[in-house]
């Protein structure tokens, strides 16, 4: 699931592989962006753009399903609930995986209805397994405080780093951060005059938006192996087989509060 600001439902990148969409701002099943807002899309696509089209980018799991969720306009705001209908959805419709590359820029604390949806998307599906759910730590070159959502517990917090491997300067970090993965820059955009520019696809993505869907593509890779994978199971993966990269020292436990585990590496995983 990419919980954003919805998706070009025309793409030829997705075709035949979008399951359940959803606006949970207008509760209808019509998620298609604003006519400029091509955040969502560009998400997407460096989750899970097709492989060997002959055309655009390859995501990182390129043949698996999307379930696109709006929650956001091009004007960046929402409608009360919307957050928490779009995990509820997610998780009632079969997401395994919940990426969500959006949150507040000033420290603020997880409403109990959206903590309550968190907790039922992570514990409830697949009879109890779980479904792995993945927050961008943000873009304020700050420290995250435990109480907001890339910090939860049951969430992975994803930071972004560069071409260098080094985190990037703008990146969050802090004690709860779990993974840093490679800001993708290259993915799809809104067809023809709409999204970013005119153009099918776009090449200044950016920022821990990007990075969230590289690695919930690797976690889609991790359960395409086995299906029976736990929420958990698939965390664990994701974390041990991450690389140490950057310049500061690492704890015992490999743990880095600029890196969290180390940048994720889709082969290993």
């Amino acid at each position: 699931a990419i919980i954003d600001s919805g998706l070009d439902l025309e793409h030829p990148e997705f075709e035949g592989r979008l399951v359940a969409p959803r606006d949970s701002l207008n509760l209808d099943e019509d998620p298609t962006p604003d006519q400029y807002d091509a955040h969502g899309t560009g998400c997407a696509g460096l989750a899970a753009a097709a492989i060997n089209n002959g055309q655009g980018v390859a995501g990182l799991c390129p043949m698996c399903s999307v379930m696109p969720i709006r929650i956001m306009s091009e004007e960046g705001w929402g409608r009360f609930g919307a957050d928490v209908d779009a995990f509820y959805w997610a998780a009632d419709n079969g997401a395994q995986i919940l990426s969500n590359s959006w949150g507040t820029a000033e420290p603020s604390a997880i409403p109990a209805s959206l903590e309550d949806a968190i907790e039922y998307a992570a514990t409830a599906p697949r009879e109890g397994a779980g479904s792995v759910i993945l927050f961008a730590s943000g873009n304020e070159y700050r420290e995250n405080y435990d109480y907001e959502l890339s910090s939860h517990p049951l969430v992975l917090g994803v930071g972004a780093t560069d071409d260098r491997d080094l985190k990037e300067y703008y990146s969050n970090w802090g004690e709860q951060l779990d993974l840093t993965a490679p800001a993708g820059s290259v993915t799809t955009d809104m067809l023809g005059e709409s999204g970013y520019g005119s153009g099918d696809y776009y090449n200044r993505f950016g920022g821990t938006s990007a990075a969230t869907p590289v690695a919930a593509g690797i976690a889609g890779l991790i359960l395409s192996t086995n299906l029976d994978f736990t929420r958990v199971q698939v965390m664990e993966i994701l974390l041990s087989t991450a690389d140490t990269v950057g310049e500061q020292a690492y704890d015992e436990e490999g743990f880095n509060v600029y890196y969290g585990h180390g940048r994720v590496n889709a082969l290993r995983a």
